[in-house]
């Protein structure tokens, strides 16, 4: 059966633009029950509503909590820091390799992928609407720009400044231009690294804000100041971050999940209502 908005939508006239007229909502016949019938249904979705309105209230809240958990914990990690922790320069214990000048005239829809800016997203690599290229069309060794499973980048401009993000998948990526990969050294766990720059983005964002765009250079990344023990404890820290990143996106799975099913309810009951199943 067709909704109003559908049935409207059907009957609408206009090219640029669906119309809809006066006269078409003035002709559309709704069939409705007596006063009596529609007082006795009101009240049943209004207890309904509540009742629905109390849970995604609980749901939404339990969500926030494990996400708030999880940022208070790994913010603790680095400001509560315990004894032998030392400050460092990015650049004193990590590598940093800047990505190459792809010419977008160059693009392709089938080759070698290259990671942009945008295909960094919520700490994972983004395959969507990714671009490529073919080697023939440049002269450079292009090696160094390759991005392997496990490889941790940086947005450096644009709206995604300061993100970053792994590539946990098998695919080799090319690394362009305003995307940064760091290249730890032995003495830095890389995902000790990933926690800690998770915590700075926001602080990123600001660094880089005042020119056209956000920009985030590589000489103001190399100077970031990393707070870490030694390799052992960072190993022991990650542990225990990991386990909890895990616990929280399986609870907000299951919160995210029971927000779907409460939405989902409430709209079978408004279709029940109208359909006359109520």
């Amino acid at each position: 059966m067709m909704t109003l908005v559908e049935r409207l939508r059907s009957g609408s006239v206009g090219a640029a633009q669906t119309v809809i007229s006066k006269e078409m909502v003035q002709e559309v016949q709704i069939p409705f029950p007596p006063l009596s019938e529609q007082q006795r249904i009101v009240g049943l979705l209004d207890e309904a509503f509540g009742g629905l309105a109390t849970a995604q209230a609980h749901a939404a809240q339990n969500l926030q909590n494990a996400r708030d958990l999880f940022e208070s914990h790994l913010n603790a990690v680095f400001t509560q820091r315990g004894e032998g922790w030392v400050e460092t320069t990015l650049e004193d214990v990590c590598g940093f390799q800047n990505g190459f000048a792809f010419k977008s005239s160059t693009f392709k829809e089938t080759g070698y992928p290259i990671l942009r800016i945008s295909n960094i997203q919520a700490g994972k690599i983004d395959s969507e609407k990714l671009v490529f290229f073919n080697p023939k069309d440049y002269r450079e060794n292009l090696d160094r720009y390759r991005i392997v499973e496990g490889d941790l980048l940086i947005a450096m401009s644009g709206a995604t400044t300061g993100k970053i993000g792994f590539n946990t998948k098998a695919t080799v990526f090319y690394l362009n231009q305003r995307v940064g990969k760091f290249e730890p050294s032995p003495k830095l766990n890389k995902r000790f690294l990933f926690y800690y720059l998770s915590t700075k983005v926001d602080e990123n964002l600001r660094i880089s804000a005042g020119a056209a765009q956000p920009n985030l250079s590589t000489e103001q990344i190399k100077s970031f100041i990393l707070p870490h023990p030694n390799r052992a404890e960072q190993d022991t820290n990650v542990t225990q971050l990991d386990a909890l990143a895990a616990e929280t996106q399986r609870l907000t799975r299951i919160y995210e999940q029971k927000l779907a099913a409460l939405a989902a309810l409430k709209k079978s009951l408004l279709h029940q209502a109208f359909s006359g199943e109520l």
